[in-house]
């Protein structure tokens, strides 16, 4: 297999899945969305800032990009 320069955002090797090593958005709403998602699942908002440190915001990039992707 041909080996090809890794973008931030790219495929995993077979295609299956996209792949985003890191992104960065200046958005208020985002954020504050974002906030809701600390625990893997949205809820209230969360403003605590060791609290939002160490989240993983991995489950609220994944829903939202999900909710533009055709069904």
């Amino acid at each position: 297999m041909t080996q090809h320069v890794k973008h931030p955002a790219h495929f995993d090797n077979d295609a299956t899945a996209a792949v985003n090593e890191r992104l960065t958005i200046h958005d208020c709403e985002v954020a504050w969305e974002a906030q809701r998602w600390v625990s893997g699942e949205r809820g209230p908002l969360v403003k605590n800032l060791d609290t939002l440190a160490g989240a993983d915001s991995t489950n609220y990039a994944t829903e939202a990009v999900r909710i533009d992707a055709p069904h």
